[in-house]
């Protein structure tokens, strides 16, 4: 299999593990031609891990997007830099795997679908863990209908949404919950459907 060229915008926090994970586990598959970051030292640092030279490494995404040439971009920013970020490599020909959750706004989102619409590239966000080892074994739990007709599910996120900025913290991780428990409950199903027409039954999500 041909190796997929990456424009990663992001350097730190989650992109680290981004870049890591591309690396350790994918590096038959993906090579990292392009970073960009804000921060100088990350951008050194995570540059110099990957064999980038300086030519390859950007603080801003607009002249990254413009002078690397890969086969698609991944995005890891903190949310409100999403939308402008893969607007901008769209725009430039690249398709777009970006961190959830789409955007800090519902405007910016929108202007996401937009672009991929109007340029016909794929900008793809992430969402895996209804994949992880535990959530799997709930699905066949579920399929093999070892817990009977469900009633409700409730699901714990291990976060302290009492703190600063947690608005954006529920915004970025409530969705985790949200996902899997849709996931282990079928909600695009017509069982699931039925369900709800069923006054008897109640569903719960804390």
């Amino acid at each position: 299999m041909a190796k997929r060229t990456c424009l990663m915008i992001g350097g730190g926090g989650m992109a680290a593990n981004w870049i890591r994970i591309l690396t350790d586990s994918f590096r038959d598959r993906v090579e990292i031609v392009g970073l960009a970051d804000v921060n100088t030292e990350i951008l050194a640092a995570q540059g110099e891990a990957l064999g980038l030279s300086t030519s390859q490494r950007f603080t801003d995404f607009h002249e990254a997007c413009a002078a690397v040439k890969a086969d698609f971009c991944g995005i890891a920013t903190p949310p409100k830099f999403h939308s402008p970020a893969a607007i901008a490599a769209m725009e430039n020909g690249l398709p777009v795997i970006c961190e959830k959750p789409i955007a800090d706004t519902w405007d910016a989102a929108k202007a996401m679908v937009r672009t991929a619409q109007k340029t016909g590239l794929p900008c793809a966000i992430i969402q895996n863990y209804r994949y992880a080892d535990n959530k799997q074994e709930l699905i066949r739990i579920r399929d093999e209908g070892r817990l009977g007709k469900l009633q409700y599910v409730v699901g714990r996120y291990g976060c302290d949404f009492r703190r600063y900025s947690a608005g954006l913290t529920v915004v970025n991780l409530l969705k985790h919950g949200l996902r899997t428990t849709s996931k282990v409950l079928c909600l695009s199903s017509p069982q699931w459907k039925q369900l709800l027409m069923d006054n008897r039954s109640r569903l719960l999500i804390i």
